[in-house]
């Protein structure tokens, strides 16, 4: 009997390790952004007993990039970029940071992050500011607590006095280094520090402030509220800005001279004219445990003509209070003169209470809104969400029914207010499908996450909730399903060795005794 003809060689996908030069930067670019989420998530729940339950980290976790950097030596080119975007004053302590790593990777550094709290040193900071000249592509600098004074060995300097001689030259030096700097985050700075800093960066387009601090704070606040002017009058003069945010968040300053900014107390006594003020397209005000009042809402104002993005975050002192007493919009009709038009603005997101959040739609009743993200700050009683949600939801669609097209909703804090009811969210689905906009809940939940823990945080689970998730497990288990048609049609060994890798953990959960 003959002996049957092999049959012939099915086409299969080559190797990982010869894929072209474009495959391995997406692939590479994927896998930055997968370790990005991640540590986002890890951040996200820092403070959380649950945290290592969450996650279940291992080494590797976080670290995708890391692990194609050093495969081989294609895979070091596409990963490179990526892996050196961002520079943390951490990631110059080692001795061979200097030596070897700074002049072989320095040109692909694009985002530096200096701050000094625990576990990052001030001693770290000089070492990352001689580094400075090296990163020819950096285009974002964060400037932490603490750090401004480390910076060029700053003191407390007031306008009317002149720095030394070194210190102006390694001023001048600093400014050679960062003039291709387009984003700037400052966090606790002096007022007289500020100025000089945003006086470095000609090229500055966005701007992230959060606080400063005073060190010669008398009880009637004469000094704080000149250091308030003096920032905003730095900022004022600055053109060309498109992004400006402004977050004062009062319990985060941790240091005894910690004040926040409180942008629009003085703008308007001062007179300032704002040189940004036909470029601004976003702005971002964050008021944490403070109250807003009508010289911050005519500051919103001043910008209305350019806006298209606007957020908002109103929270409270006491939205949590045993009393379940919020302390709310405290921005009265009469307070607010003629309302202004909005004619730009498509993008809102809104952060508070749903009284709060009403008051402020209804100031915004004029602009044409077609996407909105509501992360809610619930009462404390799951029972009273209808409540509070149901009037918002009357009022978001009566004012902007015409032009509204998608609405985002989540729960701000889910450890301390729960979770959204399901009862509501299915009532507001149907009111948003009657209006025709696209209605979606954004939960801060992972499919991963310890079940038990989360099985007291959801007790009772809702519908909605198992929902949610049996829809993303769903999802997951089709493609690998599809994968496997694939992979099991072309004969591709790799594709299904590459499967059985990426299921080995599930595997192993079927094998447990409780799923």
């Amino acid at each position: 009997m003959a002996s049957s003809t092999p049959p012939a060689d099915t086409p299969s996908t080559p190797p990982l390790a010869k894929l072209p030069p474009e495959i391995m930067r997406l692939i590479a670019e994927q896998a930055h952004q997968q370790d990005r989420a991640y540590w986002e998530r890890h951040h996200r729940f820092r403070w959380s007993n649950t945290r290592d339950a969450v996650f279940n980290a291992t080494k590797t976790a976080g670290r995708s990039l890391n692990t194609l950097f050093l495969t081989s030596r294609a895979w070091n080119a596409a990963a490179t970029p990526f892996l050196f975007m961002h520079l943390d004053d951490q990631d110059c302590t080692n001795v061979l940071f200097r030596r070897c790593i700074l002049p072989k990777y320095g040109e692909f550094v694009q985002i530096v992050t200096m701050r000094c709290d625990e576990g990052h040193p001030e001693a770290n900071i000089p070492e990352l500011v001689i580094s400075l000249p090296f990163f020819r592509r950096l285009r974002r600098l964060e400037i932490g607590f603490c750090t401004v004074d480390a910076l060029l060995s700053l003191g407390r300097f007031t306008t009317s006095k002149l720095p030394e001689k070194d210190l102006a030259i390694c001023r001048q030096e600093f400014r050679n280094a960062v003039m291709s700097v387009t984003d700037l985050k400052l966090s606790d700075s002096e007022p007289s520090s500020l100025v000089w800093l945003l006086e470095s960066f000609p090229n500055l387009r966005r701007l992230h402030l959060s606080g400063f601090r005073c060190f010669d704070k008398d009880e009637d606040s004469a000094v704080e509220r000149a250091g308030r002017v003096t920032i905003e009058r730095a900022v004022a003069k600055y053109s060309g800005l498109t992004h400006l945010a402004i977050e004062d968040h009062q319990e985060s300053l941790c240091e005894r001279d910690a004040v926040p900014i409180g942008f629009g107390d003085g703008w308007q006594e001062q007179d300032l004219a704002w040189s940004s003020r036909p470029t601004l397209r976003y702005l971002r005000i964050a008021r944490y445990g403070l109250n807003w009042d009508s010289n911050l809402w005519s500051f919103v104002q001043h910008f209305a003509e350019t806006l298209e993005s606007l957020d908002i975050y109103d929270f409270e002192k006491h939205v949590h209070a045993e009393d379940n007493e919020a302390v709310g919009w405290p921005l009265k009709k009469e307070e607010i003169n003629t309302p202004v038009a909005f004619p730009k603005l498509t993008h809102a997101c809104i952060v508070g209470r749903g009284e709060s959040v009403a008051r402020i739609l209804t100031l915004l009743a004029s602009a044409p809104l077609r996407h909105l993200r509501l992360p809610l700050l619930l009462p404390k009683r799951r029972r009273d969400q209808k409540h509070e949600i149901s009037p918002l939801f009357s009022t978001l669609l009566r004012l902007h029914s015409t032009t509204l097209q998608s609405i985002i909703v989540s729960s701000q804090d889910c450890h301390s207010s729960g979770y959204l009811d399901d009862s509501l969210l299915e009532a507001l689905a149907r009111r948003c499908k009657q209006n025709q906009v696209a209605f979606n809940v954004e939960e801060d939940w992972d499919v991963w996450s310890d079940r038990e823990s989360e099985r007291e945080a959801l007790n009772p689970a809702s519908s909605w909730e198992v929902g949610v998730r049996c829809d993303g497990i769903e999802q997951v288990a089709n493609f690998a399903l599809n994968y496997a048609g694939r992979a099991r049609a072309m004969g591709d060994i790799y594709a299904a060795e590459t499967l059985v890798a990426l299921l080995e953990p599930v595997r192993s959960l079927m094998m447990q005794e409780e799923l």
